[in-house]
């Protein structure tokens, strides 16, 4: 981990209110690795104003197509989250530790966002080394 994202770690576990926790995304999501994007999401579902306003990420449940920002504004910065955490697992699946995969599904379960926690998940791509036959297979 570079200084940099050390730093805006420590940035981010500062923050309190979605509103301050998502301005640092905005600014620096680029730079984000996978540790960033999780303690930005987990700092979201412990921030008492978070709840609800993600209603655009949620699947079904009547609220506002994906298409659509929500009312507070915050819907493309938290989608942006949501992406860079997705390319991140994508691009080294190897390299994501099976505890940042549940923090990161935890904390997006408690903000309402399942359909893309399990998306961001289930769209990574093994490598074609991983599918070799085990010993055990027939």
């Amino acid at each position: 981990m570079s200084q940099r994202q050390v730093q805006l770690n420590r940035d981010l576990a500062a923050k309190t209110h979605t509103t301050d926790i998502l301005a640092v995304v905005a600014q620096s999501v680029r730079e984000f690795n996978l540790v960033n994007c999780g303690t930005a999401l987990q700092r979201l579902a412990k921030s008492q104003d978070a709840h609800g306003l993600f209603a655009s990420h949620r699947g079904g449940g009547g609220g506002p197509s994906d298409s659509q920002p929500n009312a507070t504004g915050h819907s493309a910065v938290f989608g942006a989250l949501l992406d860079a955490a997705a390319a991140l697992i994508q691009q080294r699946p190897q390299y994501c530790e099976s505890r940042q995969l549940a923090s990161l599904l935890h904390a997006c379960g408690k903000i309402g966002a399942r359909h893309q926690a399990a998306r961001m998940v289930t769209e990574v791509r093994s490598p074609r080394s991983w599918k070799k036959k085990q010993p055990f297979e027939k």
